[in-house]
């Protein structure tokens, strides 16, 4: 039998590199606690980044220009796909995007 740390970390490890994540989806796993403390301690590795409370980052490296991390629109349909919620657009960002607008946003 496998430690949480090692299970949370075999998941993660078979994620596409550049994959955005929630603790939620290792809630299989079992005890929240534990599986919170195993992605702390992957992150002081540094295997993964923790872009935000309960937001982490499997990130792609290169080798010249090291992390890539996400875009913020990225970061926000990796929410609302976790959410079941929808993203939509408003203001000049709306406008912009029906090409009524030449304002930057």
């Amino acid at each position: 039998m496998q430690s949480i740390h090692q299970q949370v970390l075999d998941i993660i490890q078979n994620f596409k590199r550049g994959s955005i994540f929630f603790p939620e989806e290792f809630d299989h796993l079992g005890n929240n606690d534990f599986v919170r403390k195993a992605l702390s301690r992957i992150c002081k590795e540094g295997t993964i980044i923790r872009i935000s409370r309960g937001v982490y980052l499997y990130p792609i490296i290169d080798k010249e220009l090291g992390i890539l991390y996400p875009s913020v629109d990225n970061i926000a349909q990796a929410i609302s796909k976790r959410d079941k919620s929808r993203i939509i657009p408003t203001g000049l960002f709306a406008l912009n995007s029906l090409g009524l607008s030449t304002h930057k946003c």
